[in-house]
This record gives structure tokens, sequence and C-alpha cells, in this order.
């Protein structure tokens, strides 16, 4: 289960953080996140590297817009998992005295 949370930081920038629960796999190298803008799609995926850690912050979205996160695990041998179930997130356009 992936949660997602919109943040919007003081300098007014947009964000979304998200966390998710550790695979149990033994041979474990990492996770990939995925984003997606239609339902149903795995979309783009936004990390370069495996990444060791079950959280991940993604910087580049934007006011107004619905994101579908999914994440994956990756074995040593470099073996993907299928996607987690999509998790969706409205990233809220600022509201007046937001700024």
């Amino acid at each position: 289960h992936v949660a997602a949370i919109p943040v919007h930081l003081p300098t007014g920038s947009l964000e979304v953080d998200l966390s998710w629960a550790i695979s149990g796999a033994r041979d474990l190298a990492g996770y990939n996140v995925y984003r997606s803008e239609r339902p149903g799609k795995r979309g783009a995926r936004l990390n370069r590297q495996v990444l060791a850690s079950t959280a991940f912050r993604d910087t580049t979205v934007a006011a107004g817009h619905v994101y579908y996160y999914s994440v994956t695990s990756v074995d040593l041998a470099g073996r993907e998992s299928a996607p987690s179930a999509p998790v969706a997130v409205k990233v809220p356009k600022p509201g007046p005295g937001s700024s």
C-alpha cells in the first residue's frame, strides 16, 4: 500500500511525499516509483537509481493536477515485481492567503 501526501512548502513550491511498506523479499535490491496522469497507466519511472528506502519525494508536480503513483520492488537479479495498486493524489491549487 502506497501513501501519498501533497505538501505546500513555505517557499511556494509543491511536492508529493510518498511512503510504502517494506517488501519482505530476502533478495530485495530496492524500489522504483512510477507516476502517471492517467488512471490505469503505469507512467514514467521517477527515480534514476533503485531506491533503498521506502520513501520518495516528487518535486515535479503542478497545482491542480491529479497523479497516480505506484511502486515496484526490484530483486538483486534486476527483476521487477508487478506494480502496487496505484494511489491517486490531487495536488491542490493554492487558496487565498496560502502564499
